[in-house]
C-alpha cells in the first residue's frame, strides 16, 4: 500500500506509522533484554525458531531477521535452532564470526540452551513448545527468556524457577530473589 501509493505521488503517514510500529514489534523483546542484560558482549544467546511461522521455511518479516543482526552488532555468541529454516538464515548470516559476534547452527533446541546466558524464542514450532519449563532451568547458565511467540504459562515458568518475558504479559522476574543481582552473570 505504501509503495503504491508513492508511486503516486502520494504519502500515506498513517500507513507507515504502522509500518513503524510493526518494526518496533520484532525488536521489543531485544530491547528489554537489553535493559536488562547491558550489553550481550561475549554472551551465549539461544534462538529458538528462525522462520516467521511455523511450517515453513520463510523468512520474509520474520523477527528473527531483525534481532540476530542487532545480537551479532553487541558481540553475542548466537546458538541457532529451526528445524527447517537454517539453510535460508545462511544465506543471510553464514555460520561462524559475523560482526562482533558470532553464530552457530544446532540441530535440536537443547543444544542451543545448554549454558545459554538468555534466550529468545521467535517461531512457535512443535519441538520448541515441546519443552518442558524446567528444560530452561537445567539446561541454560541463566534461565532468563524473552519468549515472542508467548508459548508458556507465567505459572507454569515460575514455578520452574525461569524469568520470563513475553509479549503483553507481565514478566516473571525471579533474578532479584534467586540472583541478587541486576545483570546476568557470564
Amino acid at each position: 500500500l505504501e509503495y503504491l501509493a508513492r508511486e503516486h505521488g502520494y504519502r500515506l503517514r498513517t500507513v507507515r506509522a504502522a509500518i513503524n510500529v510493526n518494526h518496533d514489534q520484532k525488536t521489543m523483546l531485544y530491547k528489554k533484554a537489553s535493559r536488562r542484560l547491558i550489553t550481550f558482549d561475549g554472551l551465549k544467546i539461544a534462538v529458538l525458531g528462525l522462520t516467521f511461522k511455523p511450517g515453513t521455511d520463510d523468512l520474509r518479516e520474520a523477527p528473527s531477521l531483525y534481532n540476530i543482526p542487532l545480537l551479532l552488532a553487541q558481540g553475542a555468541h548466537i546458538y541457532a535452532f529451526d528445524p527447517v529454516g537454517i539453510e535460508n538464515t545462511k544465506k543471510k548470516f553464514p555460520e561462524g564470526k559475523n560482526e562482533k559476534g558470532s553464530i552457530t547452527y544446532v540441530n535440536n533446541p537443547e543444544t542451543a540452551l545448554k549454558e545459554a546466558n538468555a534466550c529468545f524464542i521467535f517461531t512457535e514450532w512443535d519441538e520448541i513448545c515441546a519443552l518442558e519449563p524446567i528444560k530452561y532451568k537445567l539446561l541454560m547458565k541463566t534461565p532468563l527468556v524473552y519468549d515472542g511467540r508467548n508459548i508458556y504459562g507465567l505459572e507454569d515458568m515460575y514455578k520452574a524457577g525461569v524469568e520470563y518475558y513475553s509479549v503483553g504479559r507481565a514478566g516473571v522476574n525471579i533474578s532479584k530473589a534467586i540472583l541478587g543481582k541486576t545483570a546476568v552473570g557470564r
